[in-house]
């Protein structure tokens, strides 16, 4: 193990921040990734979050976009690797 992967193992937020550039989610698309982790749709991320379906779909969009994800189980499982959830 190099040295750059021992950090990663220790701090991984930190250190992919700090070496990637991890983007920054907002605390809504933070909340959203979360019921997306969660196997939830966009109706009952829209009911959970008080918000429209619509709403829920750019907040997605917006995710995948951040997390350079092709899909929705992608972006969870960036996210999971970059300490994001």
């Amino acid at each position: 193990m190099n040295v750059c992967s021992y950090w990663i193992t220790l701090f991984p937020r930190f250190c992919l921040n700090f070496l990637f550039d991890t983007p920054n989610l907002t605390t809504r698309e933070e909340e959203c990734l979360w019921y997306m982790a969660k196997g939830m749709t966009n109706p009952e991320v829209s009911e959970l979050m008080s918000v429209s379906k619509d709403r829920v779909k750019e907040l997605v969009s917006s995710i995948l976009k951040k997390l350079e994800a092709s899909n929705r189980t992608e972006a969870v499982q960036i996210a999971t690797r970059c300490g994001i959830l």
